[in-house]
This record gives structure tokens, C-alpha cells and sequence, in this order.
């Protein structure tokens, strides 16, 4: 890890660490072997409120059902696939796209402006819960 940055994160591939979200804080880090097949990464954000979204429910899958390192790993998946590819998953209105997460029951929802090359994570939303109150943050 390279350093550390609070909400608002700005990063490459986005990766966090349980260890350091217990202790409220992310970690950066870039790994040389992220994909590239569909392009070079875009950079990735997280919306202040989708970050504590993110943080909020890798504790709560920690402190219930003991997933909180897998819950992470899966978000870290996704970011990376979201940063290589954003675009290429389902649509969810103008230029704002959604990642299902295999194994958690959770989306982010994401936003590419036209001709940028910033992905905004604008929420990690549970399946089941408050359908739509993140649009606000479009």
C-alpha cells in the first residue's frame, strides 16, 4: 500500500483493505496486473456517500455473518472490472451503468461522463433495499 486517503477517494484500481476500513480509512494500491483486455483502466472514484455505503457494509457482513474479507475481495473485483470496462455492464440510464456483485447481494452503480475518462461510483447499493434513493447524487 502506498498510502491513504480518506472519503472521496480518487484511484486507479480503488482498493481497499478490511483491516484498514475497520480503522475508518482506505488504502491505495496499483497492481501491475490488472486487466487491460478491454482498454487501458480509467480512473475510478467513489462518491463520498457510496464510500461509506462501501465501508458500512463490510462491517456489518464482518460483524454478522464473519464475510467481511470476501465482501471486500468482491468489491475489489468489481472496481477493477468496472475501471477496465464501465460501459459494458447493464444500463441503468444515460451513461450510468450498474455492476451486479456475484456473491453479495449488492450493485454499484456507476457514471462515465461523456469523453472522460473518470468513473464516478455513485452507490454500493443492497439489492433489496430503498430502490433508487442514490440518484439524487447523479
Amino acid at each position: 500500500m502506498d498510502g491513504r486517503m480518506g472519503l472521496g477517494m480518487r484511484t486507479s484500481l480503488g482498493r481497499c483493505a478490511f483491516r484498514e476500513m475497520q480503522a475508518a480509512t482506505c488504502g491505495r494500491c496499483t497492481s501491475p496486473d490488472s486487466p487491460g483486455s478491454f482498454g487501458d483502466p480509467v480512473d475510478t472514484e467513489f462518491h463520498d456517500e457510496a464510500l461509506v455505503e462501501y465501508h458500512s457494509s463490510a462491517l456489518y457482513s464482518e460483524n454478522v455473518f464473519g464475510l467481511g474479507e470476501e465482501f471486500v475481495q468482491s468489491m475489489e473485483r468489481a472496481i477493477v472490472e468496472i475501471s477496465s470496462g464501465p460501459i459494458r455492464y447493464k444500463k441503468a440510464g444515460k451513461h450510468l451503468h450498474d455492476y451486479r456483485l456475484n456473491r453479495f447481494p449488492y450493485h454499484l452503480f456507476h457514471y462515465r461522463a461523456p469523453g472522460s475518462g473518470l468513473v464516478t461510483i455513485l452507490a454500493a447499493a443492497h439489492s433489496s433495499r430503498r430502490p433508487d434513493y442514490w440518484k439524487s447524487r447523479i
